[in-house]
């Protein structure tokens, strides 16, 4: 070490004395609650297709816990993302707004201020101990925004094998920018070239990858492929199951829960039982054209990924139907609304793996919404579509608020009151806007429209845009394999509804 670089690593020290802040709290919760109120638990699986799901007919039994509880819930068959990748769409399920209001749209990107603050643990009231936890740096970044009307901010920390980041720690009560600045320190990823700091170079190395190697070597007969991980976690998503199963009888009632589990994001790490559970099965992705957006992969590396992916949906419905059974037979089942969703879909066609991507196809697009009401026992189909922005004012509604006018989403059906007009025919949308700026109308993107069996979807503002529409019949359909946008007779109405609501929004956001 050259003194250059002691002197680098004498200037950090101070540092780690703000790692013993306390956690601030900011909500006060009202323990007079009504006994009357329900109790709401909202679980995410991060980058789960609704096309990837037996529950939906995928051809692979991908999700068979889901499909028992499917039979005492109500299931929505066209449910829609507000966005393509974690940060519009977990923005869109906890404001109620599309991208385009609350313009959580890039990577790390936090909701604009006044959006964050209307987020469902706050449209609850006082009277709901809110709780929150992610695996996904990303939520917890949104989480982080709700602080005000959270009782407990789970950091990923407490429910980590290993955790090497430092921006809770050292700056929680900014921890909304230290985390992407430390993102940004570390190069990118979770074990690059930390060049631009000796200290955190040489701290990491020793306190971190050590670890990683160690826990990998504890865990490689139960976890074959590595453990569950993503950046500097490192994860077994039983101990997140277990923590629910132990802690929510206890939490005061009336409470909203949210936890967003990270599976089966990549990279898909199922536990033993999981691995090759589907190889050799005799089915094969269907191969579709290649889109001018492609990423190049080749058919046989999408199979193969889409198998991998299909194992960790597997893994993660399994824990699901663990924490279920759990519930079942606790009292909690009488007085407790359980939703189960996902942020965003993942891509294995047309070339193109993952959620990073200009294209708003069904496999990105299209997640699952599994709603059990406290004692329901009959099984309800909506095939009608509805967004993510629907699941605020649903919630809203079961606890007896009123559905408060900046909500962009609607009472999903079948529970409207009366009052509640349910408008089968209106459309939904899904926004991916992140190589647009952050404020000022929208410029560039793409934006995809369902309406009824139809889907238009509009790329604009890239350099090179192959075409500018696509439409598809996904009742006759379902694959996205026919373009109809140059014959169909409703290709300029939904056009000109796309428009108009496009250039409204984009007024609005300047």
């Amino acid at each position: 070490m050259n003194r250059r670089d002691f002197l680098k690593l004498m200037a950090a020290l101070p540092l780690v004395r703000l790692s013993w802040q306390p956690r601030p709290v900011t909500h006060a919760h009202n323990a007079a609650a009504n006994d009357d109120q329900p109790n709401f638990l909202v679980l995410l699986f991060d980058a789960l297709s609704a096309k990837h799901a037996s529950l939906y007919g995928y051809p692979r039994q991908t999700t068979p816990q889901m499909e028992r509880f499917a039979q005492h819930a109500t299931v929505y068959h066209a449910h829609y993302t507000g966005g393509s990748f974690t940060n519009p769409g977990t923005a869109s399920l906890l404001t109620g707004a599309y991208p385009w209001t609350h313009r959580s749209m890039h990577l790390y990107s936090p909701m604009l201020a006044p959006q964050a603050e209307k987020n469902f643990y706050h449209a609850l009231g006082d009277n709901y101990y809110g709780v929150g936890y992610s695996h996904n740096l990303i939520a917890t970044n949104l989480l982080y925004q709700c602080l005000a009307d959270l009782d407990d901010l789970k950091m990923p920390r407490e429910l980590c094998l290993a955790d090497g980041q430092w921006s809770d720690k050292l700056f929680f009560n900014d921890y909304d920018i230290a985390v992407w600045r430390e993102r940004n320190f570390r190069g990118g990823g979770a074990l690059s070239t930390y060049a631009t700091s000796i200290f955190y170079y040489l701290f990491h190395k020793e306190q971190w990858i050590n670890q990683r190697e160690k826990l990998e070597a504890q865990y490689e007969e139960r976890f074959p492929r590595g453990l569950p991980r993503l950046n500097d976690q490192i994860f077994i998503l039983e101990d997140a199951i277990d923590w629910l199963r132990d802690h929510l009888p206890q939490l005061p009632q009336p409470f909203i829960v949210y936890f967003h589990f990270l599976p089966p994001h990549p990279p898909h790490c199922p536990s033993r039982e999981f691995v090759d559970l589907f190889k050799n099965d005799g089915w094969v992705l269907p191969m579709k054209p290649e889109h001018p957006y492609s990423m190049d992969y080749s058919i046989e590396d999408l199979r193969t990924n889409a198998a991998e992916y299909d194992e960790y949906i597997a893994y993660a419905d399994a824990e699901f139907g663990r924490l279920v059974d759990h519930i079942h037979q606790s009292s909690l089942k009488d007085n407790t609304y359980l939703l189960l969703t996902s942020d965003h879909g993942e891509m294995f066609e047309r070339g193109i793996w993952g959620h990073w991507t200009e294209t708003l196809y069904e496999e990105l697009t299209r997640i699952p919404l599994l709603i059990r009401a406290p004692g329901q026992q009959e099984r309800r189909d909506v095939h009608t579509p509805t967004s993510a922005v629907d699941v605020l004012p649903t919630l809203l509604h079961f606890a007896g608020r009123p559905i408060p006018d900046w909500c962009e989403g609607h009472v999903l059906p079948p529970y409207q009151t009366p009052d509640e007009t349910a408008d089968t025919e209106r459309s939904v949308f899904v926004v991916d806007g992140k190589f647009n700026a952050k404020r000022g109308p929208l410029q560039i993107g793409t934006v995809a429209m369902v309406k009824g069996p139809y889907k238009l979807i509009h790329y604009f503002g890239y350099k090179n845009i192959p075409k500018p529409y696509e439409m598809y019949n996904l009742q006759k359909d379902p694959e996205e394999l026919n373009d109809i946008y140059a014959t169909s007779p409703l290709a300029a109405d939904l056009q000109e509804e796309l428009a108009a609501k496009l250039h409204r929004v984009s007024r609005e956001g300047q």
